[in-house]
C-alpha cells in the first residue's frame, strides 16, 4: 500500500493512543509529535501499529539452553519473530560458562567479545560472575526448579533435611549444573546425602553411579537410578566399567569432600584417577570438586588431622592432569574459619558448617 505523510503518521498515533482512557485526544497528541519529527518510533512500530498484526516490540532476546530442543526451539521462535520485523539477539552460553564454539564463530565475525568466557586466571572471576549471575536463564528449560524440587521431595529423609542448612543445597547443585536425564559419577559418596539429591534431580531419564555410596542409602531399591561402585583393589576403570559405565559417558563428576582422603591414602596415584576421570566423562563433562580449606601454602599437611587440603594445591594437581578450572562459587565460604580445627572430629563445627570449604568446577581440557 502507499500513504501520504499525513495518513502514515496518524495511522501510528492512533495505534499507540487505542489503549488510551482519552484514545481520540491522546491521537492527536502524538501526531503533533510524530508529524513534526520531534519523535519518532522504531522501525516495527512504525511498520505494524494499527494493522491486523501491530506487533510494536523493536528488540527479542532469546535464551539458548546448552541442549538441542532448546537451540532448535531458539530458531524457529527468531524465524517466527523476523516475520513482524524486530532486531533478534541470541545468548548462546554454555551451562559450564564458557562459550560454544559456534557461538564463538558468531561472535568473532561480529568483532564481539565472548561473554563468560575465562581467558585467563587474571579474568576468571569477571567471566565467573557473570556466569554465576546468568546462570538460571541460560539453563532455564532443564534446572530451573529441579534442585528445589528434589530438596522437597517427601521421600528426602529427615536426617539429610537437617544437614541442608550447612550445604545449601540449591546452590550447590545449581553451580554443579546437574540436570534431568544426565548421567552423574559421584566419587566418595559416603552417606549419600549428595547422591540423593542428584538421583532426584536427573530423574528416571539419568543415573547416578555412586563411588563408595553406603548400602543403607539403597536398602529396598529406594533409588532405582542409581548404581553403586564398590572400592576396592584393582584398577579404577575396570571398576567402572564393571558397574556399566563407559569411557566418554559422564555429564558430570562430582567429587564432594572426598579428595582430601584420597590423598590420605598413600596407595593412591591421584594424578592418574584424575586421567582416569577424564576419561569417563564427555568431550564438555565436567568435574564438580568441593572441600574443605586448609592453611593456604601446606600442601597435604593439614589431611591427615584436620581432613582439610590446600586449595591452590589441589587445583594444580587437577590442571596438570588435563582439565581447565572454569568457574568457582563462594556460597561455602567462611572467612571467621581459622583453618586449624578438626573438620572431621570436631562435631559442632561440623553440624554448623563453620569450616571454610571452596568449590571449584573444571571441564577437560580440548
Amino acid at each position: 500500500r502507499i500513504e501520504t505523510p499525513q495518513y502514515f503518521w496518524m495511522r501510528v498515533a492512533m495505534g499507540l493512543a487505542l489503549k488510551d482512557d482519552e484514545p481520540e485526544s491522546r491521537a492527536i497528541e502524538f501526531y503533533n509529535m510524530l508529524s513534526t519529527m520531534r519523535f519518532t518510533s522504531a522501525t516495527p512500530t512504525l511498520f505494524n501499529s494499527a494493522t491486523n498484526h501491530p506487533q510494536l516490540s523493536s528488540c527479542y532476546l532469546s535464551t539458548v539452553a546448552d541442549d538441542l530442543d532448546s537451540i532448535f526451539k531458539a530458531i524457529a521462535d527468531n524465524a517466527k519473530l523476523s516475520k513482524w520485523a524486530g532486531g533478534l539477539g541470541n545468548d548462546c552460553i554454555r551451562a559450564g560458562g564458557k562459550v560454544n564454539p559456534g557461538a564463538k564463530r558468531v561472535f568473532d565475525a561480529l568483532g564481539e567479545p565472548h561473554p563468560g568466557e575465562v581467558q585467563s586466571q587474571d579474568n576468571l572471576r569477571t567471566g565467573h560472575e557473570f556466569f554465576q549471575e546468568d546462570r538460571e536463564q541460560l539453563l532455564l528449560g532443564d534446572i530451573k526448579g529441579r534442585p528445589q524440587e528434589a530438596i522437597d521431595d517427601p521421600g528426602r529423609p529427615n536426617s539429610d533435611r537437617e544437614e541442608d542448612d550447612r550445604r545449601h543445597p540449591v546452590e550447590i547443585m545449581t553451580f554443579a549444573g546437574v540436570r534431568s536425564g544426565e548421567t552423574i559419577l559421584e566419587i566418595g559418596a559416603g552417606q549419600g546425602y549428595t547422591t540423593e539429591l542428584a538421583a532426584r534431580v536427573v530423574g528416571a531419564d539419568g543415573k547416578v553411579f555412586a563411588h563408595m555410596i553406603s548400602p543403607d542409602r539403597l536398602l529396598g531399591n529406594r533409588l532405582p537410578n542409581v548404581i553403586a561402585v564398590p572400592n576396592g583393589p584393582g584398577d579404577l576403570a575396570e571398576r567402572f566399567a564393571a558397574a556399566g559405565l563407559k569411557a566418554g559417558s559422564v555429564d558430570r563428576i562430582l567429587a564432594f569432600f572426598s579428595l582430601h582422603d584420597g590423598y590420605g591414602n598413600p596407595d593412591n596415584d591421584m594424578p592418574s584417577i584424575y586421567r582416569t576421570l577424564g576419561r569417563f566423562l564427555k568431550p564438555d563433562g565436567v568435574l564438580v570438586v568441593l572441600d574443605n580449606s586448609a592453611t593456604p601454602g601446606t600442601g597435604l599437611a593439614s589431611v591427615p588431622s584436620l581432613h582439610r587440603i590446600d586449595e591452590a594445591y589441589l587445583r594444580d594437581e587437577i590442571l596438570k592432569a588435563g582439565f581447565e578450572l572454569v568457574g568457582e562459587s563462594d556460597v561455602l565460604r567462611n572467612a571467621d574459619d581459622d583453618l586449624e580445627s578438626s573438620w572431621f572430629k570436631d562435631t559442632e563445627t561440623r553440624k554448623a558448617g563453620y569450616q571454610d570449604r571452596f568449590a571449584l568446577l573444571f571441564r577437560k581440557a580440548d
